[in-house]
C-alpha cells in the first residue's frame, strides 16, 4: 500500500466525519433539501414504475437501465444546480 492509499483513507473519514456532523447538527439549507427530496423522489418513482411495468411484462431489462440512466443524469444536473448560487 503505497503512500496515496492511506491519504485517500484518511481523506475518505475525514469527509464522511464532516458530512456526519452537518447531518446532525441541522445544517441542511431548504434549497439543498429541496433538492435532494425532489432527486430522491424521482429516483425511487422510477424504480417503482419500472417494477410495476416489469411484473406486468411490458418493459424489458433495457428499457429501465435506459430510463435508470436518465434518471442519474437528471439528478446529477439537479445537484449541480445548486453550485450556481454558492
Amino acid at each position: 500500500m503505497g503512500n496515496g492509499t492511506r491519504r485517500g483513507r484518511f481523506g475518505e473519514r475525514r469527509s464522511q466525519r464532516t458530512s456526519d456532523r452537518r447531518i446532525e447538527c441541522g445544517e441542511r439549507n431548504p434549497r439543498e433539501a429541496g433538492s435532494f427530496n425532489a432527486s430522491y423522489s424521482l429516483s425511487l418513482g422510477l424504480k417503482v414504475v419500472f417494477l410495476a411495468l416489469t411484473s406486468a411484462g411490458l418493459a424489458t431489462l433495457w428499457m429501465a437501465v435506459a430510463a435508470d440512466m436518465g434518471a442519474s443524469l437528471l439528478v446529477i444536473a439537479n445537484g449541480l444546480r445548486l453550485l450556481r448560487y454558492d
